[in-house]
């Protein structure tokens, strides 16, 4: 996509993400081991997933608790949350059940995306949907995309002050709180590191 230079009006990390998506939708995006998505096809998932969060619930405001290894999930679920009008509250995959029960009631998550034995672990009463990256089933990654698929979330009303990401401090010197990234945040420290680097 065109750099954004900070004289125009900043884009959301969803707009930066479609217009890479309309400029290059057969570059490959995401490297995992054997697997390269392009982001044509990063697009696609985040599509599916994002309908299925609406479908589910999760609307503009909300939050998405997303605990996840480095997968291409992990990328795929914060846009699709995104897409879906959505903050993503990043989960750190080592978390204890009862932090992470924490992390869900502290921040309002209305839906969860984790590794199967997390969310299991978790139980049906921690959150109104819960869905996994690994598996088979309804609720696991290749169902939804099969049963989303070509189906779309409502446009979302972004602007570059709506919350991007929830991340949680560690809790050292007390509980864990939750730090509002916006999409403007989001933004602007993605092109200092890309004029930076």
């Amino acid at each position: 996509y065109a750099a954004w230079d900070g004289t125009a009006a900043c884009p959301t990390g969803l707009e930066m993400f479609r217009a890479a998506l309309a400029d290059h939708p057969g570059r490959p995006l995401i490297h995992f081991g054997d697997r390269v998505l392009t982001v044509g096809e990063v697009g696609d998932q985040v599509e599916v997933i994002a309908a299925a969060l609406a479908d589910n619930g999760v609307g503009p405001g909300d939050r998405v608790a997303i605990q996840l290894q480095n997968v291409p999930e992990y990328a795929i679920a914060i846009i699709a949350a995104w897409r879906a009008g959505a903050a993503a509250v990043t989960v750190n995959p080592m978390a204890t059940r009862a932090d992470v029960l924490y992390l869900i009631a502290d921040s309002g998550a209305r839906a969860y995306i984790g590794e199967r034995a997390a969310a299991t672990a978790l139980g049906p009463e921690a959150v109104p949907f819960a869905a996994t990256a690994d598996g088979t089933g309804p609720r696991s990654w290749p169902g939804l995309l099969a049963r989303y698929a070509g189906q779309h979330a409502p446009e979302p009303a972004l602007t570059p002050d709506s919350v991007a990401l929830v991340t949680y401090t560690s809790g050292t010197t007390g509980a864990p709180k939750g730090a509002l990234n916006t999409h403007g945040n989001l933004v602007f420290g993605a092109e200092v590191y890309r004029h930076w680097a």
